[in-house]
């Protein structure tokens, strides 16, 4: 694997760790009677702020 390749993967796993981690916090703050579609506006808008903050720090 190429540099480039690896420091690619490297920012979407922890993206993805991230993203497990905010997804299963939230869980945790969700009652029952509602659906996935909060969990899924939460997962979009923790994922836009990752890629934001991963572009600003190259």
């Amino acid at each position: 694997m190429t540099k480039k390749k690896s420091k690619k993967y490297k920012e979407k796993k922890l993206e993805y760790r991230i993203m497990g981690d905010a997804f299963l916090g939230e869980l945790s703050n969700i009652s029952g009677e509602e659906d996935s579609s909060l969990q899924n506006l939460i997962i979009s808008m923790e994922s836009k702020k990752i890629q934001k903050s991963l572009k600003n720090n190259k």
